[in-house]
């Protein structure tokens, strides 16, 4: 498996740096599949030429994983298709529950393993090598090049063959894949390199809503530092419009990501959510703090919360002002796709509700530039 290079993104990223003109995101879900096509000529010049937002029914997965295999391939070549365009430049991802992320510290001082032996004698520690598909990559050298940080990645080889069998099925090849967690964090920092460049250096935790849980992460530097996953989704919030507002599953869903809400939504559904995950963050948090035994520097300076369903310019939603009082952080609800400069042909208001469930492929799609 391929993992993204190093992220190029930060503040003293200002000069041209020839890239790929163009590649598709595909972030494959439970839910939907989610497909985004960028367009480049620099880092600084990203534009989001089209996007298409293909929803799957419910039993194409199962707990196991696929279930269905060929009706996946048709939706995955009808996801495609939609975005219209012959680019075969293609990153997708692998979904972070089936993948094992390790932080390792490497010393040629303290060993005689190749880098390359090394990687492989801590993943024969936990799982067999034959049965392992990894990827890792360089974070930092220091110690005169004597010592490096490295980021692991490791899943079962069979789990990803599944994956690339739907690819190979729908005649689409990926030129990488990711990690969709990664994809996160390369997202946030396109934005932070673009919209908050402040923040590249500070303690950061980030946090995405997806359909079953919300993925938590400590960054700093385009470090992954810590990571979680916390059981509150949008499952969850559907379930509670489902039972207050008494309607269907299917009616339930459409409230969650309709552009226009009820004038109550926030007192009979949104409101509980909000405070239950709120109530997690700072869970999240106290588990960070713990297991990093608050080390000096591990406060996290600022928080940012992408995927919850909703235009995050929309005051009413209100998550960042309920999670920054029950943590006492600087919080704000970003869209990381708004780094990209939208096509005058897309429809800007749908764009505003749609952009935060298309974190992943937005990620997925840089990554491939």
């Amino acid at each position: 498996m391929k993992l993204r290079k190093k992220s190029t993104i930060s503040k003293a990223n200002k000069e041209f740096i020839s890239i790929n003109n163009e590649c598709i995101g595909i972030d494959i879900t439970r839910q939907a599949i989610y497909t985004v096509l960028l367009n480049a000529r620099s880092v600084n010049q990203i534009r989001l030429e089209k996007y298409a937002i293909t929803p799957l029914p419910p039993h194409i997965f199962n707990d196991s994983g696929i279930e269905d295999h060929d009706q996946l391939v048709a939706y995955l070549q009808q996801a495609v298709k939609q975005l219209g365009s012959s680019c075969k430049n293609i990153t997708t991802a692998m979904p972070q529950n089936l993948v094992s992320l390790q932080t390792l510290h490497y010393n040629t001082q303290q060993t005689e393993l190749s880098l390359e032996e090394f990687v492989e004698f801590e993943i024969s520690q936990t799982a067999s090598l034959d049965d392992s598909s990894y990827d890792y990559f360089i974070l930092q050298q220091f110690g005169s090049n004597h010592q490096q940080d490295i980021l692991l990645a490791n899943c079962n080889r069979e789990d990803l063959n599944a994956r690339l069998d739907v690819f190979s099925a729908a005649n689409i090849t990926p030129k990488q894949m990711d990690v969709d967690v990664l994809a996160v964090m390369n997202a946030v920092n396109l934005w932070i390199g673009t919209a908050q460049v402040e923040l590249a250096e500070q303690s950061l935790a980030v946090f995405h809503l997806g359909h079953r849980g919300t993925t938590a992460l400590i960054t700093q530097n385009d470090r992954l530092l810590y990571k979680q996953e916390i059981n509150l989704g949008h499952e969850h919030l559907m379930q509670i419009v489902r039972r207050n507002y008494q309607l269907t599953e299917e009616e339930a869903w459409a409230m969650v990501y309709a552009a226009d809400k009820p004038a109550d939504f926030s007192s009979k559904a949104g409101a509980l959510f909000q405070d239950q995950l709120a109530q997690e963050i700072q869970r999240f948090l106290q588990f960070y703090y713990t297991a990093s035994n608050h080390e000096q520097g591990s406060d996290v300076q600022h928080i940012v919360i992408c995927g919850y369903p909703g235009n995050p310019s929309n005051p009413t939603l209100g998550i960042a002002e309920r999670v920054a009082r029950q943590v006492n952080i600087p919080t704000q609800q970003i869209s990381p796709i708004t780094a990209a400069q939208a096509n005058p042909r897309l429809d800007n208001e749908q764009l505003l509700n749609d952009g935060n469930l298309l974190t992943v492929a937005f990620g997925l799609a840089a990554r491939g530039l």
